[in-house]
Parts: structure tokens; sequence; C-alpha cells
């Protein structure tokens, strides 16, 4: 639920993560994720924030899988039945793992984001606020911009929970 959050990628690529696919040491840690694994089939890369990495880090590696055992076929035994039952038990009318998509895309803009930054962490082929030949001609990721981003974002998520994990 964390990654799905802090990160703003679908449930379905996020459970697939890889630990050969993450470097958390890099000058800007990051989770490349290969195209097999993506709607599009499109390689994809997410700078993680520090409060992500330790996230990781505190994972045991038991798997080549991040979350070995939790695949999307079976998330509602696994893990997401206890997490939205708790959301509806505290109000929530709705409650779906792409509303944890939805508030990382939604905050990072409330946080300064440009458009097509949010457009850019969501993998989206086709930035908002572009025209679509646009994609052809302009192959800047803007990863410096999506890692300040996603910083702030998740620098904010620290501040809310207190600080914990």
């Amino acid at each position: 639920m964390r990654a799905l959050l802090l990160l703003g990628q679908r449930s379905t690529e996020t459970v697939e993560m890889r630990w050969a696919d993450l470097d958390l040491h890099g000058a800007t840690p990051a989770w490349t994720i290969p195209g097999d694994f993506r709607k599009g089939d499109r390689l994809h890369v997410i700078p993680l924030s520090p409060f992500f990495v330790g996230i990781l880090e505190a994972l045991p590696r038991t798997s080549e899988r991040v979350f070995h055992g939790v695949y999307e076929a079976n998330a509602e035994r696994d893990w997401w039945g206890d997490v939205r039952a708790r959301a509806m038990a505290g109000g929530a009318q709705h409650f779906t793992k792409h509303d944890l998509r939805r508030t990382c895309a939604t905050d990072c803009a409330k946080l300064g984001a440009a458009p097509w930054i949010v457009s850019r962490i969501l993998g989206h082929a086709i930035t908002e606020g572009t025209v679509a030949v646009t994609g052809t001609y302009n192959r800047y990721a803007g990863f410096p911009e999506m890692a300040s981003a996603l910083n702030a974002w998740s620098a904010h998520v620290q501040e809310l929970v207190g600080g914990g994990r």
C-alpha cells in the first residue's frame, strides 16, 4: 500500500517490483519498470524518495520480487481486502487501489509539480497539456523534476504520519 501511495504506479506493475530493477544507492535512487510489466509495454523509470528507500531497505530479500507472495490475482485475499475494509469502516464511501495512484498524482500537483511531470510520474504515453505528436519529438523524461515532485510528496506523507513507516 505504501508503494502504491508514494510512487503512484499501477498496482499490477507494483506487485511485480523486483530487487534487480531497483537502484537504491545511485545519485537518485530509482526503480526501472521493464516494459514486460507495464501497460503499453514501455520501460518506465521512477525516482525513489529517501523515505521509500528506507521502507525498501527494511524489507527482507526472500525472493527476486520485493513483494513476494503478493500477486494482483490474489491481492484481495493477500492484503487489499483488509485495507479496503478499514478505509470503509473509517467512513470512506468508495476506496480502490487506484485511489492511491490518484492521491499521489493530485497531491504532487498540489505541491507544485507541473501537469506534464505528474503525467510522467504516472507513466502516461501522452503528457497532459501536449498534443500527441509532441511525444514523438520531445524525449525529455523530466527525471529530476519527477524526483523533486515525488520527494516533496513523500516528505508530506511522512509529516502526516509523524515520520513513521
